[in-house]
């Protein structure tokens, strides 16, 4: 089975750059790169969900169903929706169950806590902190870094910089998780639903 980084050249790629495997400039994650400018560049979250499509074995896919459910901002305005729930039905080859976990595994690792650092420095330097937000950047952006690490690495950044470019203000943390969600929480759900299965059958 290819890995995950093995099929980016067949896939559309929203930034210009060569695509690289995170392996000749590795990522602890081995999630997909694109080199642009001289420097290696983390795949969107939805680059890297197009690749999981393409190499998801087909026994596996069409055994997936999915629930989901509206978020709903502290507002009451509709936010999206997330999968909050995934199941595999029918009995997929063994070999294939094991594939695919192995293949979200490595799609669902975190980012290096360094880069998530660095994309919240980012932010802090460019949003606006709230008027009633007495709390010092440093402190924060320590306090979201580990939070944002139970995250899919491509997922908490790509998050993050829909803050950066959508947004005047600083996030808080519910902001922050709920964009992960939105963006994140079918992949997380379909490697859940891979390890359950494993579990219920060891």
């Amino acid at each position: 089975m290819k890995s995950l980084g093995s099929v980016t050249d067949s896939l559309p790629i929203s930034q210009a750059g060569n695509v690289v495997r995170a392996g000749s400039a590795r990522s602890t994650t081995g999630s997909l790169a694109t080199r642009q400018g001289g420097t290696i560049q983390r795949a969107t979250a939805r680059e890297t969900d197009q690749a999981v499509r393409a190499l998801l074995p087909a026994s596996v896919s069409s055994s997936l169903r999915w629930q989901t459910q509206s978020l709903i901002a502290a507002d009451g305005q509709f936010e999206g929706e997330e999968t909050s729930g995934a199941r595999i039905v029918g009995s997929p080859p063994p070999a294939d169950l094991e594939a695919a976990l192995r293949l979200l595994d490595q799609a669902c690792a975190p980012a290096p806590r360094r880069e998530i650092t660095a994309a919240l420095a980012e932010l802090a330097l460019l949003a606006k902190a709230r008027a009633e937000d007495g709390m010092d950047t440093t402190m924060r952006i320590a306090a979201l870094v580990p939070l944002l690490s139970e995250f899919p690495g491509d997922v908490a950044l790509t998050a993050i910089r829909r803050h950066r470019d959508g947004y005047k203000f600083f996030p808080s943390w519910a902001e922050l998780r709920m964009t992960c969600q939105i963006i994140g929480s079918r992949r997380m759900a379909m490697r859940k639903a891979l390890r359950d299965r494993q579990q219920a059958a060891a």
